[in-house]
């Protein structure tokens, strides 16, 4: 959207499960969407420059809390690392 100038774009969502299909407006000028973007390509950059993972989600509001199976065992594993 960016590169073309396109003032609204649309995100597509398929579910590899079902194939049901959730669609998303996205709007260029969206600052709050603009800046969330941009926090989160500044959490993966720096985590591959320093070769270690993302944190983990710890919101379980949050829908990706319970997205991924290891997600309990990454909360563990830097639970115990806080720890020691």
């Amino acid at each position: 959207m960016w590169l073309k100038n396109y003032p609204v774009g649309k995100l597509i969502y398929i579910s590899k499960d079902d194939n049901a299909i959730q669609e998303f407006y996205v709007k260029l000028d969206d600052e709050e969407l603009k800046a969330e973007v941009m926090n989160e390509i500044t959490i993966l950059s720096t985590s591959w420059i320093r070769k270690e993972p993302p944190p983990p989600i710890d919101d379980p509001k949050d829908w990706r809390y319970k997205y991924c199976r290891f997600h309990k065992h990454c909360l563990a594993t830097i639970n115990k690392t806080l720890l020691n």
